[in-house]
């Protein structure tokens, strides 16, 4: 049984002479996918529109469930029917996101911009990445990839916590809690202080270790002069391993 079905829909821009959409016929079927295929400026985007009631078809009906939408209204449709996904930012500009958000959900609270922001955190820079590509020999983008995916995880859980520590904290002063969070926090900063320093012995020694092939095997007199170099460059893990170490011993 078809949930959603076009009866002989034609839809036609004011300023066009010609329809975009003529007498389409289509059901489509619970539990089944469909993609709709075409070149551009063939119609797609303004059919989906049409099955979203953003737009009214010029003729012809759209029915849900054998009732034609218009029955109930378009906003009533669009709220208990169907959802869309747009292709382009649709948000009203002068509203804040969770005043967007109340337009279909009234009842929203700020939490449920936690998700919403932890998903654009970590989807992002990814986005971004993979967008211009990643160069799998340059060093440099790969270890872009991966701070990126270290802040996304770290800000995830950061957020998701984020009503925690405050009622954490808020409990805190009852029950003398506090020395947990504190050591919460200092492990945080123990990884951050590792990991941050890891990243950057990793540039250094991948700028300095080619150098230093290319001097020795000019002149293995060098060997010893081009070993201080990458040797600085890994110190730099040394040096975060031993704050972190600082910080630990000190909680």
């Amino acid at each position: 049984m078809s949930v959603l079905s076009m009866n002989k829909v034609s839809y036609q821009y004011k300023e066009a002479r010609q329809s975009v959409l003529s007498k389409i016929d289509q059901e489509f079927e619970a539990g089944k996918f469909y993609a709709i295929i075409g070149k551009s400026g063939s119609g797609k985007s303004t059919l989906l529109s049409l099955l979203a009631a953003l737009n009214n078809p010029t003729s012809g009906k759209i029915l849900f469930e054998g009732e034609d939408i218009q029955e109930k209204g378009d906003s009533y449709h669009r709220k208990h029917h169907i959802s869309l996904v747009f292709q382009n930012y649709n948000l009203i500009d002068y509203l804040t996101p969770l005043e967007n958000i109340r337009l279909v959900n009234p009842t929203a609270t700020k939490e449920i911009l936690l998700p919403l922001i932890a998903v654009i955190l970590v989807v992002g820079p990814l986005w971004i990445l993979l967008r211009k590509g990643i160069n799998t020999t340059n060093a440099k983008t790969r270890i872009l990839a991966q701070v990126a995916i270290f802040a996304g995880v770290f800000l995830v859980v950061l957020l998701f916590q984020a009503h925690s520590y405050t009622t954490l904290a808020e409990e805190a002063s009852k029950t003398a809690a506090t020395g947990d969070l504190a050591k919460g926090l200092g492990f945080i900063a123990a990884g951050l202080s590792v990991g941050g320093a890891c990243l950057g012995a990793g540039l250094a020694v991948a700028s300095a270790a080619p150098a230093a092939i290319g001097a020795v095997s000019e002149n293995g007199d060098n060997f010893g002069r081009a070993i201080i170099f990458v040797a600085l460059g890994e110190g730099v893990a040394i040096y975060g391993l031993l704050i972190s170490i600082l910080i630990i011993n000190a909680l």
